[in-house]
């Protein structure tokens, strides 16, 4: 085998990490909830105590040797630049989108701050536990995508109602394209006390633009207004502002029923024109 030949195989290896087999159900499991090896494990086989590791723990090793989880204490974390570049690389090739190195940056910071997945363990435990002859399916990739997709599609969505003067929505995202990651990251600090005003004021507006969709799909019987208030504080709402051809490339991947379903929610009668 020749050194290119080696290369290419090692890339295949690589890009199949993360969509199927014990390694991808092993990453999605430390994206929603970071958590210790053994833990995962337990959840994974589906066993209170005792869980076989004999294949998983070789699992993670992969996911750390090729850089997509790294450990902190005792429990394994995702690395969010890795993640921020295999997502990049799937909007380009599944929906022919680019994003230029401003938008790498906001992806990241999304993933980062994206706190509402840790919501989702309990509905992606029972997809992990629930496959047919435990096959090991999941696509953690894809699915990821389409949740911050999904998301994306929502905060579009609310940005493009409400922009109806065309003159005003444009000097936004003029003043949108200068903000900053760093600047992001400042505001985070005062989020939390704005974000309680936000929903103590706004909420039903929020929540007149959610419908509950299948409720046993639902994030454990959450409520519109217990939705609004996940989407409240699990990131800066002044991602609103983010230019809105940001958002709506990254809505492109919310594609299918599965993520709309997972968060439990979807679009009325909001335009997408």
């Amino acid at each position: 085998m020749t050194q290119k030949d080696q290369n290419s195989d090692n890339k295949d290896m690589q890009k199949s990490l993360l969509r199927s087999g014990l390694t991808s159900e092993f990453f999605i499991l430390c994206f929603v909830k970071p958590d210790k090896p053994y833990e995962i494990a337990k959840t994974i086989k589906n066993v209170e105590t005792f869980p076989d590791v004999s294949k998983l723990y070789p699992a993670r090793d992969k996911l750390v040797d090729y850089g997509y989880l790294e450990k902190k204490g005792t429990s394994y974390h995702p690395i969010y630049s890795k993640l921020t570049q295999e997502i990049a690389t799937f909007l380009y090739e599944e929906k022919n989108e680019t994003l230029d190195e401003k938008e790498i940056e906001l992806l990241e910071y999304f993933l980062k701050n994206a706190k509402f997945v840790r919501l989702l363990h309990g509905e992606i435990t029972k997809m992990i536990q629930t496959q047919e002859k435990r096959m090991h399916n999941i696509d953690s990739l894809k699915f990821i995508a389409s949740l911050v997709g999904a998301i994306s599609l929502l905060l579009w969505s609310m940005k493009h109602e409400t922009a109806k003067d065309k003159e005003a929505s444009a000097q936004l995202d003029a003043m949108s394209n200068q903000i900053t990651v760093k600047e992001l990251e400042q505001f985070e600090t005062q989020w939390e006390q704005f974000s309680e005003i936000l929903m103590k004021n706004f909420g039903d507006v929020f929540a007149s633009k959610i419908t509950i969709k299948n409720n046993e799909n639902n994030l454990d019987g959450l409520d519109k207004d217990g939705m609004v208030k996940m989407i409240f504080s699990s990131m800066p709402m002044i991602l609103l502002m983010v230019n809105t051809e940001f958002l709506r490339k990254i809505a492109k991947m919310a594609e299918g029923a599965d993520a709309m379903n997972i968060i439990g929610i979807i679009l009325g009668s909001s335009s997408t024109d």
